[in-house]
């Protein structure tokens, strides 16, 4: 089952500004999808559950970051 919701990383990060931005200006708001704020274990745990049920999920990921090797 595919989410609505983008795993966002903490509030006033500039990844997290930009999402909120992108979000909006491609009309993804309209269409139900949000980001839901969150820190590096949200991050981590939204990861590993969504790989372990095999679903479709966003979330914003920036280098350095061990999740590329996953």
């Amino acid at each position: 089952m595919t989410t609505l919701t983008a795993q966002g990383t903490m509030p006033g990060t500039g990844l997290t500004m930009r999402s909120e931005k992108l979000i909006e200006a491609y009309g993804l708001a309209a269409l139900g999808r949000r980001q839901e704020i969150g820190d590096p274990r949200a991050i981590i745990d939204t990861v590993d559950r969504r790989m372990a049920d095999e679903d479709w999920f966003v979330t914003a990921l920036w280098q350095p970051q061990y999740l590329h090797d996953v």
